[in-house]
């Protein structure tokens, strides 16, 4: 596990550091979640807590974070795909054990 929140921190300095229109990729890895739909989400990042996904959410494609994680665990409990079946506070601790930013990736669009 402290190889595991290694990881996270790291991430979670990239992403931090991360300009806008950057690709960050949230994975979740609970084995319930393992080979579905949103075992991993691709988004843009727009601002530090708003994100554009396509197709999660009918109509509007921008989500926060809270609302992916959301994503994440109803996908990998009850396999909906819709941002309207999981408006739910994620669980602390659920977060803690199972999702984090996996991939962050930068673009020179210069």
């Amino acid at each position: 596990m402290q190889n595991f929140n290694q990881v996270k921190r790291f991430q979670e300095q990239a992403f931090k550091a991360a300009p806008v229109r950057s690709q960050v990729v949230f994975t979740n890895l609970d084995a319930r979640a393992k080979g579905r739909a949103y075992e991993h989400e691709n988004t843009i990042k727009l601002e530090e807590d708003l994100f554009i996904a396509h197709g999660i959410t009918p109509g509007m494609p921008f989500v926060t974070r809270k609302e992916i994680y959301a994503i994440l665990i109803q996908d990998a409990y009850h396999g909906s795909r819709m941002v309207g079946d999981a408006r739910m506070p994620a669980d602390e601790r659920y977060e803690n054990d199972n999702l984090y930013i996996s991939q962050v990736v930068t673009f020179d669009l210069g």
